[in-house]
């Protein structure tokens, strides 16, 4: 166990790392409770995620809200910081907030060059005159 005054990244073994990552996961997994659209029947039994974890937070991760993302990775940065928990849920608020700002801009600027395109493709079929069509020459020898 850490505590505030140790450095979070220490150096570690290969066993040991994939230890921890393995146990982040597994705390992840229980966080958003993969368990229950888990196919195996000892996670849904226990209510957490009990075997192997990598496969499973690969399958679902993927389906968890960008929102509910955003939260998680600026709660543990912040907390990683040495701000409060309360500290940390407000700094993550605030982080989807301006997400979701950068999406909705993202979003209209994506529209409105799609729009411009079609009006400027538009303008130009309009400013080409149609041409007539012309046989293919061919010549006989």
């Amino acid at each position: 166990m850490t505590t505030r005054d140790e450095p979070i990244a220490e150096q570690k073994s290969p066993e040991e790392h994939e230890a921890f990552v393995s146990k982040t996961r597994r705390k992840v997994c229980d966080f958003f409770n993969f368990w229950t659209v888990c196919e195996e029947k000892h996670c849904r039994r226990a209510q957490a995620c009990s075997i192997k974890t990598y496969p499973c937070f690969n399958k679902f991760w993927e389906y968890v809200p960008e929102d509910a993302k955003t939260w998680l990775r600026t709660v543990i940065k912040a907390r990683c910081a040495g701000l409060s928990a309360q500290e940390a849920n407000r700094a993550a608020e605030e982080e989807i907030a301006r997400r979701r700002e950068l999406d909705a801009a993202l979003d209209a600027h994506e529209a409105w060059t799609k729009t411009s395109a079609v009006e400027q493709v538009g303008a130009a079929r309009q400013a080409t005159p149609k041409r007539l069509r012309v046989a293919p020459r061919l010549r006989v020898t």
